[in-house]
């Protein structure tokens, strides 16, 4: 099942790139019990990444978790998230663990309650589109332009403050994915 997994890496090992590589939860927060409880594919997720110990890999966990539909338990995200960043740790030295958020949380949550702390990240990532046009219209009211930095209020800088100034100090910060568009 992790065929395309070992093709994407060989690749990159050949032409001599970096990869991020997003290892995200598709069913957001139904998924971290799975995560939790789960054996067999987080063992053969290692084993592919040990085929490689000499390709830079940044492993993006669980990324935008605090901005899900639905949203995980904090404490389960951090012990899912853990759980995986320690079974990497013990064979692939060569995998820097990344905890990435949205730019913004949700109404609510509070992005950091999600950090399962510093023994367990090497890097912080974020995702920062600068996007005037939120879902392709321009929203003018001041609930989008604050909490999604859309309307007026699309400025990189106020995307990446947040994040920069909670943890800037003791890790390095990488856009992790971003973008921005006209429409």
């Amino acid at each position: 099942t992790l065929g395309w997994l070992n093709r994407a890496l060989s690749e990159a090992k050949q032409t001599g790139k970096v990869v991020e590589l997003a290892l995200n939860f598709p069913s957001q927060g139904n998924q971290i019990d799975g995560i939790i409880s789960d054996r067999a594919f987080i063992s053969s997720f290692v084993d592919v990444l040990r085929n490689y110990p000499d390709l830079k890999i940044f492993l993006r966990i669980g990324a935008e978790m605090n901005v899900w539909n639905n949203k995980p338990d904090a404490a389960k995200f951090k012990q899912a998230f853990i759980k995986i960043a320690s079974s990497v740790r013990n064979f692939c030295s060569n995998v820097a663990i990344v905890w990435s958020v949205a730019h913004t949380s949700t109404n609510g949550v509070e992005m950091n309650d999600f950090y399962p702390g510093d023994e367990y990240v090497d890097w912080v990532g974020i995702s920062a589109y600068g996007v005037k046009y939120f879902h392709a219209e321009y929203w003018d009211d001041n609930i989008n332009e604050i909490y999604f930095k859309a309307g007026d209020g699309a400025d990189p800088l106020r995307i990446v403050d947040e994040v920069l100034k909670k943890y800037g100090d003791r890790k390095p910060i990488m856009i992790a994915e971003g973008g921005s568009a006209r429409y």
